[in-house]
């Protein structure tokens, strides 16, 4: 699901069962990975990819790829924990 008022660039692809929340900036090229949360307000550059079952806190600036299962937070997007409840909500 891509909730309203978010910038989306060229060749996305949204894994199933994901949510990408309002205000949310994707550049290019960016893959969501399946049953993965991305925070109100985030940004990701182009050509990234966000792995499955991750989440991305809100506000957060993510410019590098980040591993399946993770919990990202921050500007640059940090790897605070592993999601090793596999819950995205």
């Amino acid at each position: 699901m891509v909730q309203f008022n978010t910038t989306i660039g060229h060749d996305i692809v949204v894994g199933p069962h994901s949510v990408v929340s309002s205000g949310v900036t994707l550049g290019g090229a960016v893959a969501i990975g399946a049953l993965t949360f991305v925070g109100m307000g985030s940004s990701i550059r182009e050509r990234v990819t966000v792995g499955t079952q991750s989440i991305v806190g809100f506000g957060s600036v993510v410019y590098k790829d980040i591993p399946d299962g993770m919990i990202v937070l921050g500007n640059p997007a940090r790897v605070a924990r592993r999601n090793e409840d596999k819950k995205v909500f």
